[in-house]
């Protein structure tokens, strides 16, 4: 029986946990001053969303659906490092067929 190193054990226990390539896995391979970045970005989401609640309950979302309230977006050194794309855009002017194919190719990972 070979023996393992702990390395190793440990490394097959972070792939299973949060697998190469997945935004968890990236999140956790951040630097510590983009983990407060990014800490600092979601807690600014998170009290707009707290402003929206105490103000319109349950209907809250729809504010967001309607393009009635905005998020920051996300700092650009902190999207790059998490290897974030912007989404493609798809209008009314595409037919279904075609936005299909957009979306696919982007969720995909396609340029």
């Amino acid at each position: 029986m070979s023996r393992k190193s702990l390395g190793s054990r440990m490394d097959r226990i972070m792939d299973a946990l949060l697998p190469r390539d997945s935004f968890a896995r990236r999140e956790h391979d951040l630097p510590d001053y983009l983990r407060l970045v990014l800490a600092e970005w979601r807690r600014k989401d998170a009290a707009i969303i707290a402003r929206l609640e105490k103000e319109h309950g349950p209907g809250w979302f729809r504010l967001v659906l309607d393009a009635d309230t905005a998020f920051p977006p996300m700092p650009a050194i902190l999207s790059e490092a998490l290897g974030l794309v912007d989404p493609p855009r798809i209008t009314e002017a595409h037919t279904t067929a075609e936005a299909s194919e957009i979306y696919n190719q982007y969720a995909q990972g396609a340029d």
